[in-house]
């Protein structure tokens, strides 16, 4: 991040942890030389384009970052999609990671998931005071 002048990254949109999908610069920060426009299509949001000469360097650093993704997490949870009444589909759950755990969020609408061996099942309520009690770990 500081590296390239960014004042903040958001991780990686098509994994579960891991990665970036895009630097967030300050307002009116101009391009840098090589780079993109985010696929997010924000203003001062940007990304260092493949194949740029100018920005092969934080290209290749960004593409050898360690991510989890979906398929990965969803085989370890044995989690699949799941439809119900509302013409919504469910291919992951919610995931909110945390230095001492990991709270794994499933509708109530998909009663055939099941825990695997390590996870804990909870109420609304205990998750609720789980998610309040510690600060989500920073990325």
């Amino acid at each position: 991040m500081k590296e390239v002048g960014a004042k903040q990254i958001r991780g990686s949109a098509w994994a579960v942890d891991g990665g970036i999908s895009s630097f967030v610069f300050e307002k009116g920060t101009p391009k840098p030389e090589g780079w993109k426009n985010s696929f997010t299509n924000e203003q001062w949001e940007y990304m260092p384009a493949k194949g740029r000469k100018a920005s092969k360097e934080i290209y290749d650093k960004v593409q050898a970052l360690p991510i989890v993704p979906y398929e990965v997490f969803k085989d370890l949870i044995e989690y699949d999609w799941y439809d119900h009444d509302t013409n919504r589909i469910s291919f992951c759950p919610g995931i909110n990671w945390f230095d001492e755990y990991v709270l794994v969020a499933i509708a109530e609408q998909y009663p055939r998931y099941k825990p695997v061996k390590g996870m804990v099942e909870i109420t609304t309520g205990e998750y609720n005071k789980l998610a309040d009690r510690v600060k989500p770990r920073k990325k």
